[in-house]
């Protein structure tokens, strides 16, 4: 039928490129991406690999995990970074600018990798804590642990809005 023409013409050239989780790169353009939906199984894919080097790391020492994911989430900011600027890429939706950001760096695992990263060193953080015997059951309840867990939810919530409201802006231009 003729509704799976744009399909099977992405998918054509393209089909072993989801059989080896590489859609990301190849084709580069994600809007010729065969079964284009699919293109988070790639990237996944790609933090699962990671994950097996970057665990035993944490494993053999937890300075050395830790160092890791640092360094990795540091290098996809800086990759992440370098890709806006030298293509003048933008993140708001109604810029002229987002298609461009789509194709260079929104469905690259390189520039998503921190929030995978994010889950990694969650688990890595409660479990260190549940290691120091600071579990769900026995947490601190004082004033002193209320106010300060009012005081970080306050400052993620604005931290939140901010990054929310900031491309409705004119970033200061």
């Amino acid at each position: 039928p003729r509704f799976q023409d744009s399909i099977t013409s992405k998918c054509d050239p393209y089909w072993w490129s989801q059989l080896t989780y590489t859609m990301n790169f190849i084709p580069f353009d994600s809007d010729k991406v065969c079964m284009g939906w699919t293109w988070y199984l790639g990237v996944d894919m790609i933090f699962f690999i990671m994950g097996v080097f970057i665990l035993p790391a944490y494993y053999r020492s937890r300075l050395l995990g830790w160092l890791s994911v640092i360094t990795v989430a540091g290098m996809s900011f800086g990759i992440t970074v370098w890709l806006l600027v030298s293509h003048n890429l933008s993140v708001y939706v109604f810029d002229e600018h987002y298609t461009d950001y789509s194709y260079w760096a929104y469905s690259k695992p390189y520039t998503r990798v921190p929030a995978y990263l994010v889950g990694v060193a969650a688990a890595w953080f409660m479990d260190e804590l549940e290691q120091k015997g600071i579990t769900r059951n026995n947490r601190p309840t004082g004033l002193a642990a209320q106010i300060g867990a009012t005081v970080a939810a306050v400052l993620a919530f604005l931290v939140l809005l901010f990054l929310t409201l900031i491309p409705a802006t004119d970033f200061g231009y």
